[in-house]
């Protein structure tokens, strides 16, 4: 039931399984007070990041992280660790609401394997719109609120797609929108024994929040795992695994 639970929440719900990862230090910051995040886990999470991009339909981001690290969100395993096929490189998807995305971004650089899709408002300026499908990319309008593309209608554009496993890698914003909305189907959070401190250091999950600790989205069969220094922690958020309510 797990392999195909993106395919079932998709043909449920009209979206796809939306699964979230992130790397956080020991007091969950996911980059120092400056902004550096480089590296904060080990090689081998690392590593096993990737592999949950090569099973994934489709790698989601905020502008923020964009503009912040000029990821290349492509799938880089070894051999041994790649499918025969060698390793999948899934749709990165750029939440962007005003179209800031530099056109030379390194994932629209054309020897970048596989497609962008930057998702705007119409509050996008038209000239930022075209920069960015000359550049390669593909640009579609979502609906808006408060200024920012409504991420269940751009989940929902997604299904219509037939993409059943969307994995989200940041930013802190689009996190926290996600779990307001209760989006988050699946959490896999690297965690790292290292103490980072600063009041001003960003944490992974932004958003509203909510107002008791008893309210906390929490994570159900969680299971934790051993790999290099550090510990990954990974589950279904209640109310999303496949059991309830999806087979």
């Amino acid at each position: 039931l797990l392999l195909n639970a993106g395919f079932f929440r998709r043909i449920q719900s009209g979206r796809p399984e939306v699964h979230v990862k992130y790397a956080m230090s020991l007091d969950g910051k996911i980059a120092t007070h400056t902004g550096h995040a480089r590296w904060i886990t080990g090689a081998e999470s690392r590593g096993w990041a990737h592999g949950i991009r090569d099973t994934s339909d489709a790698i989601l981001v905020g502008i923020g992280t964009v503009l912040a690290d000029d990821p290349l969100l492509t799938t880089r395993l070894d051999d041994e660790d790649a499918g025969a096929g060698g390793p999948h490189h899934a749709l990165r998807v750029v939440v962007d609401s005003q179209a800031r995305m530099p056109a030379g971004a390194a994932m629209l650089c054309p020897d970048t394997p596989g497609g962008t899709l930057v998702a705007v408002t119409e509050l996008a300026p038209q000239d930022r719109v075209e920069q960015l499908q000359r550049a390669g990319a593909e640009v579609v309008i979502v609906s808006e609120r408060n200024g920012r593309v409504e991420l269940r209608s751009l989940l929902e554009l997604l299904g219509g797609r037939g993409i059943n496993a969307v994995m989200v890698e940041g930013g802190a914003q689009v996190i926290g929108s996600l779990a307001d909305d209760d989006l988050i189907d699946r959490v896999s959070a690297f965690i790292a024994p290292v103490l980072l401190g600063g009041s001003g250091a960003p944490s992974p999950v932004a958003g509203n929040g909510v107002s008791a600790a008893s309210a906390g989205l929490r994570l159900v069969y969680p299971t934790t795992l051993t790999i290099g220094d550090d510990l990954l922690m990974s589950g279904y958020l209640s109310g999303h695994y496949p059991d309830e309510g999806q087979a």
